[in-house]
């Protein structure tokens, strides 16, 4: 982890040990199929898993943005959304984004157990399903992306 992304984190969470769960989470070389026990629906190039919460407002203004500032690039982006039994709020969260992008409803404590604490989290990942980046910085794995798809 940079200097200039633990500056970032910081003020995001009140203790460094929450910073350092975030940073456990990539699962960099791991398979997201293997890992969340269903299989993703994968793309034939890098594409980005969004893991979200239904009931995290900053999961919904997040994606709202991405999906406006990037609409032209067509990010193949998914959405793994956690919920236990927030069933009006993944209602609303599906509504909201169905339409735009695939999502896979998730159990919280499934996302909890494999290191995923906190959303959104951000993960790229290969066209066979293996994680090549993950971070909480969604811009990061957005530049990762266009230099693995060739879009640099």
């Amino acid at each position: 982890m940079t200097i200039s992304n633990f500056q970032i984190l910081v003020p995001i969470f009140s203790n460094v040990s929450q910073v350092k769960l975030r940073n456990k989470a990539s699962k960099v070389g791991q398979n997201v199929n293997a890992l969340f026990q269903f299989p993703l629906r994968l793309f034939n190039s890098p594409f980005i898993i969004i893991i979200s919460n239904a009931s995290c407002s900053v999961c919904y203004e997040n994606l709202e943005r991405l999906l406006n500032e990037h609409a032209t690039e067509n990010l193949p982006l998914t959405s793994l959304l956690g919920s236990e039994s927030e069933t009006p709020l993944k209602e609303k969260f599906h509504q909201q984004f169905q339409s735009r992008i695939s999502i896979f409803d998730i159990e919280d404590n499934l996302l909890a157990n494999n290191g995923f604490p906190i959303a959104p989290y951000y993960l790229l990942v290969d066209s066979k399903g293996n994680i090549i980046k993950g971070s909480a910085i969604f811009d990061s794995v957005v530049e990762d992306w266009r230099r693995f798809s060739g879009k640099l």
